[in-house]
């Protein structure tokens, strides 16, 4: 939800549909969440895995070539890069 909102001009009610039929005020709230997690550089545990938040934003942006925004198409399911 935080990279869609970063990287698209996609509405809050059409994010939160992508992610699971969620309200606005979920997107924001997790928006919020990452960004807290971002300013104190913390380490998230997903699973038994413990992830570096900042590095692993990185990681995915270099994954993923840099494409031309296309706000009439918010979301595909299957490429973690149509958000850059």
């Amino acid at each position: 939800m935080f990279l869609a909102r970063k990287h698209t001009a996609a509405a809050l009610a059409d994010i939160g549909r992508h992610f699971g039929r969620r309200s606005h005020s979920t997107v924001l709230a997790a928006e919020k969440t990452v960004r807290k997690w971002m300013t104190s550089q913390s380490s998230i545990v997903l699973a038994d895995a413990t992830w570096d938040v900042i590095r692993q934003f990185a990681v995915l942006k270099t994954f993923c070539e840099p494409a031309e925004a296309n706000t009439s198409v918010f979301y595909d399911s299957t490429n973690p890069c149509h958000l850059f």
